[in-house]
Parts: C-alpha cells; sequence; structure tokens
C-alpha cells in the first residue's frame, strides 16, 4: 500500500511540508535528468534535496501522490534521511 505524506512524515520524523519538498525535489531531478527541465527552473528551496535520492512520487489521482515504501525504506537505509 502507497504511504501518504503525512504517514511518511511521521515514519521518518520530518514535517508533512518536508516530505512535499522532497518528493517535487525528486520530480524535478528526473525532469533534469530527462532533459525536460533546466536547473534554473527549479525552485531555490528545493534545489538542496535534488541529488538526495528521494523516491518520486506516484500520481493515484488528478493531484494525489503517494510513496512506495520499499522505496522510501531504501532511501532511508542509505542513509539520506537525518530527520528536522
Amino acid at each position: 500500500q502507497l504511504l501518504s505524506y503525512q504517514t511518511a512524515a511521521d515514519l521518518l520524523g520530518c514535517s508533512r511540508a518536508l516530505i512535499s519538498d522532497l518528493a517535487l525535489a525528486a520530480l524535478a531531478a528526473a525532469e533534469i535528468n530527462a532533459g525536460k527541465r533546466r536547473l534554473d527552473d527549479v525552485p531555490p528551496r528545493l534545489r538542496p534535496y535534488l541529488n538526495l535520492g528521494f523516491p518520486i512520487p506516484q500520481r493515484v489521482g488528478r493531484r494525489l501522490m503517494r510513496l512506495d515504501p520499499a522505496e522510501l525504506q531504501a532511501y532511508v537505509k542509505r542513509g539520506n534521511h537525518k530527520g528536522g
């Protein structure tokens, strides 16, 4: 079962807003790597999170995004998340 941003935040001990920024940065990084977006087009607040390897969220509705729990666990195991 896919995780909501709030559930992911609870599991990682951080805010939902941070999870949202990490997810947006993951989407932006994928677009940059695919040549669909330039770094200059990424908001400055997201740039520090671009290369952390956060899981790319999956769209489950028109506006609803969710995270794969296995990918989130792998992200944590890599040591990229320190909480906060």
